[in-house]
């Protein structure tokens, strides 16, 4: 029987917001348990947290942390609200939570830098993977369908766009808070839908958005990945933040997001540039700290 160190962890928490659940498994080398073992975990714990990331310290010398990611139904390349909150929790608890600095980690999709502004913002600052953008495969119809939305919904002066920032991300703009907040795709629907053109995550976005200091509103799906909804994101905001970038739609040094299906009590994503890349903030709260049993 084996036992490994397991926290969940909320990323993404603001006030009364839910954030986003997580699962952190600490290892010691990346042998501790194997690959199966891995997704097995994060099937078992499937309705708990929407993704369980690995983490361990890096033998190399070039980074200080190695990474892998598993939803329920497979690895992922890369997730940021994992990312986020156990790179907090890491750091919060370690011995430099009060020392600004980078640190360096290795996913699947690169090795990234994260910087650690916890003493002064009570943040970290995940660098998001380097954008990749392609043309849209799907037609305008079949978006809509695929949504349940009605085509008047659609934002034309924002038109659809495919953007990879560590998952291959259909971006959505549409016209107004209500067509976004009140979005209610079916499951299955979606899930084929994506199948079939490739998606890994779908990012609806508008500019008409809850609070004044807000910049945008986003609702993200990754149905591919065993379940319907993320309440609060990093891989499918930073796909966003690097279209309105490149489309001159992003011009201050931060990106307020608000996120997820409430009106009022939205989760809140910060991205910052830095460079040609982008960098997604947030923080973590611990809601279960223990061990995992493997029978």
């Amino acid at each position: 029987m084996k036992s490994c160190s397991f926290r969940k962890l909320d990323a993404f928490t603001t006030g009364a917001s839910p954030g986003n659940p997580a699962g952190c498994v600490l290892l010691t080398s990346p042998g501790d348990i194997s690959a199966n073992d891995m997704q097995r975990i994060a099937r078992e714990l499937g309705d708990l947290v929407s993704e369980v990331g690995y983490v361990w310290p890096s033998p190399a010398t070039d980074w200080d942390y190695e990474l892998r990611y598993f939803s329920r139904e497979r690895e992922v390349n890369f997730c940021g609200h994992a990312t986020v909150a156990i790179m907090y929790d890491l750091l919060k608890r370690g011995e430099k939570a009060n020392h600004a600095g980078t640190v360096k980690i290795e996913t699947p999709a690169g090795v990234l830098d994260v910087e650690n502004r916890i003493s002064d913002q009570n943040l970290v600052f995940i660098h998001a993977p380097l954008p990749q953008f392609f043309e849209v495969k799907p037609p305008a119809a079949d978006v809509v369908k695929a949504l349940n939305l009605n085509e008047g919904a659609l934002d034309l002066s924002c038109p659809i766009a495919s953007v990879n920032a560590g998952l291959n991300t259909l971006l959505v703009g549409l016209k107004t808070l209500s067509d976004c907040v009140d979005c209610r795709p079916d499951y299955e629907t979606l899930r084929r839908f994506c199948s079939d053109y490739e998606i890994d995550v779908i990012t609806l976005h508008t500019f008409d958005t809850t609070f004044k200091d807000s910049d945008v509103r986003t609702r993200v799906f990754p149905p591919l990945f065993g379940y319907l909804e993320d309440p609060a994101t990093g891989s499918g905001n930073a796909a966003l933040g690097y279209l309105l970038a490149s489309r001159d739609h992003w011009r201050e040094a931060t990106l307020k997001i608000e996120q997820g299906m409430s009106r009022e009590n939205p989760n809140i994503v910060i991205l910052k540039k830095a460079g040609d890349r982008l960098q997604i903030g947030g923080q973590s709260v611990c809601r279960i700290d223990g061990k995992y049993i493997l029978t």
